[in-house]
């Protein structure tokens, strides 16, 4: 009925935004930039306007008419993280982004504080892991190299015809000698946990699993050492193949503290 009465009405709702800035410790954020783009019927078909959030990391866009409005909130010194909703929809109310503004209960956004960054020892290795569930130690304080006194522990049983089948039978494991992992699924891995860690972890896949897949890719904190030390692994292992893929963050200083340089980053995955 809207749209036989006015057919670009969608582009003329009126727009109030209200959210708040937090870090990940969820403290106020002041002075945060906030840019604001919301779709109109302006010659360029959309409109800017940026703010800053106040001394308790609030902020409002009022007063402006459109279908649409997308936030981006951004501060030197801070990581921005991806996963937090940034569009956010006036017109459609059955579409999932539909908003309804609401100056009480204001949107959250977070930021996340770049601490020191430290001297980590990281790489990325691709071994050949034995078919047959013989097991391989990496050390990940010098270079992923091979070793009896490694830091890491990979044995696999898999495929091991040219051309596999569709399904096949497969295991592996993952093992920290005298020390554990903790999986993570952190878009910001900086700082290890202090305890919790569990020595290994295996991914069996017969045939008949439920939940049976080719390939595995995970993310763990390691602790490893006495006194310990910490550090972090993307490992990717596949059962139709003798090759494995491990990305290593390592503090040799004894630091729970990951935060690498950001030559040294890598997204988790």
């Amino acid at each position: 009925m809207k749209r036989r009465i006015d057919p670009q009405y969608e582009w003329k709702m009126p727009i109030n935004f209200y959210g708040r800035v937090l870090d990940e410790n969820e403290q106020p954020v002041p002075g945060a930039s906030i840019a604001a783009q919301w779709s109109d019927l302006s010659a360029n078909g959309a409109t800017n306007e940026t703010t800053l959030s106040n001394d308790q990391g609030l902020f409002s866009i009022t007063g402006k008419t459109g279908r649409g409005i997308t936030i981006r909130v951004s501060k030197a010194g801070y990581y921005t993280p991806k996963r937090q909703q940034t569009s956010f929809d006036y017109a459609a109310f059955w579409e999932a982004n539909y908003h309804e503004p609401k100056a009480n209960n204001p949107v959250i956004f977070h930021l996340r504080k770049k601490n020191p960054r430290e001297a980590l020892r990281s790489g990325e290795i691709r071994p050949t892991i034995p078919p047959d569930g013989t097991p391989v130690r990496f050390d990940l304080l010098n270079g992923g190299r091979v070793s009896p006194d490694g830091q890491l522990e990979i044995a696999a049983v898999t495929n091991t015809e040219k051309y596999p089948p569709k399904i096949f039978n497969w295991r592996a494991s993952i093992l920290v000698p005298g020390g554990g992992l903790i999986e993570y699924n952190d878009e910001f891995p900086f700082e290890a946990p202090e305890g919790g860690y569990q020595p290994s972890v295996e991914f069996d896949m017969p045939t008949n699993a439920l939940n049976w897949k080719p390939l595995v890719e995970k993310s763990y904190f390691i602790e490893f050492g006495s006194p310990p030390r910490y550090g972090r692994i993307q490992i990717q292992l596949n059962g139709a193949s003798q090759k494995a893929s491990v990305s290593y963050w390592v503090n040799p200083s004894g630091s729970r503290n990951l935060e690498a340089s950001s030559k040294e980053q890598v997204s988790s995955r």
